[in-house]
């Protein structure tokens, strides 16, 4: 029961940069060597041999290699390449944000986390080589589409309750400055939003333990 709590919490943070990886996957082949296939392995193989070791402490909060590492291994797939201080600032800002989601009253009901799923769904199996490729992906990491689905409901609720927090966060902004620009509203919301993470980080105390 422990090992699968802690597979779920793992995969659960990671599900939807999984799926913006496997965007990449298309246009390859589907063989047993497939791109998607390789990838869901290299996860599932940090999963086994990552362990628990703690990376980091944020009040306490415990970041595990295992859940670092899988973070690490999705970020790897993108153009940035970042240091792994700024991976572990990436972690802590997205659960900054959901926590002061969730101090704020912000919420993801069982209606949009069905609609927001069925919609990934949907989009996934849209394009058939992109559903192959999540096959492909599910094959190497040794997991049924039924049990990934199940697995990664957290962290959709998650992202919807960021979502709803930082649009609202937003029109607010926009409705106190009476900005009409979108391109300037971006500009100084982005400015505001970075600014109200970083005091409330100042306020964490984090403890790093990289080796």
């Amino acid at each position: 029961m422990r090992k699968l709590k802690t597979k779920r919490k793992v995969l659960v943070i990671f599900t939807i940069f999984a799926i913006a990886t496997l965007a990449c996957c298309i246009g390859y082949a589907v063989s047993n060597d497939s791109i998607a296939n390789l990838f869901g392995k290299k996860h599932a193989e940090v999963l086994k041999n990552a362990g628990d070791d703690i990376v980091a402490t944020v009040d306490g909060e415990k970041i595990t290699k295992k859940g670092f590492d899988t973070y690490k291994l999705f970020l790897s797939n993108s153009k940035d390449d970042m240091s792994d201080q700024q991976i572990l600032d990436k972690i802590i800002e997205r659960n900054i944000l959901y926590d002061l989601a969730i101090k704020e009253s912000y919420s993801a009901s069982d209606s949009e986390l069905s609609s927001v799923i069925k919609t990934a769904q949907d989009v996934i199996k849209s394009d058939s080589q992109q559903y192959e490729a999540f096959k492909e992906y599910l094959i190497g990491l040794s997991m049924s589409e039924d049990e990934y689905w199940e697995i990664v409901i957290p962290a959709y609720e998650k992202a919807v309750t960021c979502g709803k927090y930082k649009k609202a966060l937003k029109e607010n902004f926009k409705k106190e400055n009476k900005i009409v620009d979108e391109e300037e509203l971006n500009t100084k919301f982005n400015d505001f939003y970075n600014q109200k993470v970083k005091n409330a980080k100042s306020k964490l105390k984090v403890e790093t333990y990289f080796k």
